[in-house]
């Protein structure tokens, strides 16, 4: 099993993408067989790539459904031999965004927090969000 942790340009993420690869890393870590890799680009031309021949994708809303049928079907013609697999995320964790996460971050402690994210990132989260808002703070006072 291969995670694949994508960069996507476009999207302003908290960590840069070789900090989200070793937080997936750590939180996997102890896996049997599973490994975790950066890619940019298509997802289709990475499993490609690494001889895959299966694509799972999770799940949490019917727009989430939409989007990935979409991309799915797209995946099918630049490259038939990939499949996707959807997987829906259970009732439990399925409100859980990143947005959420970083609010939820900021409130809690670290055993709250544990309830919604691997162990291996919860001080890095923590640290993260300090560092932003004392950056943020910094620019409000500065003259």
């Amino acid at each position: 099993v291969i995670v694949a942790v994508g960069i996507n340009p476009d999207k302003a993420s908290l960590f840069s993408p070789h900090e989200r690869v070793e937080l997936v890393a750590a939180s996997v870590r102890g896996l049997a067989g599973v490994t975790v890799e950066p890619f940019d680009g298509l997802a289709v031309r990475f499993a490609r790539e690494r001889g895959a021949r299966v694509i799972l994708r999770g799940l949490r809303s019917p727009a989430d459904m939409d989007y990935e049928l979409t991309m799915a079907r797209t995946n099918r013609v630049l490259e038939p031999g990939v499949e996707c697999l959807f997987l829906p995320a259970s009732e439990s964790v399925s409100h859980i965004s990143a947005t959420l996460i970083r609010q939820i971050a900021r409130d809690v402690g670290a055993d709250e927090l544990a309830k919604f994210v691997p162990a291996a990132v919860i001080e890095p989260l923590r640290r993260k969000l300090r560092e932003r808002a004392a950056a943020g703070h910094r620019k409000r006072s500065a003259p």
